[in-house]
């Protein structure tokens, strides 16, 4: 369950696996912390977006774009990475990455 990374000086390396908090405690994390959203637009060729099923709370099932969010001395350009290795077991070949804070 989770991602693999080890942490060193504050950066994820590979090699150390990171364990997921109990769904319950991950959300009252939101009263102490902000926490940074990171969502995946993938999209081929043809310009049709990738959805995945959601197989966690919240709404199991559901179809959703990857994502997750930041961890603590993770760029973000490794969280894009971890969460593509994380939600559809692959790697980054070829990427072109654009940021927005949707407002």
């Amino acid at each position: 369950m989770g991602g693999r990374g080890k942490r060193t000086n504050g950066q994820v390396k590979p090699g150390f696996m990171l364990r997921l908090l109990p769904y319950r405690t991950f959300l009252r994390t939101f009263r102490y912390v902000p926490r940074l959203a990171v969502s995946l637009v993938i999209r081929n060729r043809q310009g049709a977006v990738l959805l995945t099923r959601r197989a966690i709370p919240p709404s199991p099932g559901s179809w959703h774009m990857p994502g997750g969010f930041l961890l603590k001395g993770e760029t973000i350009r490794q969280c894009i990475k971890r969460i593509f290795q994380r939600e559809l077991n692959s790697g980054l070949r070829k990427n072109r990455c654009v940021f927005f804070d949707g407002r």
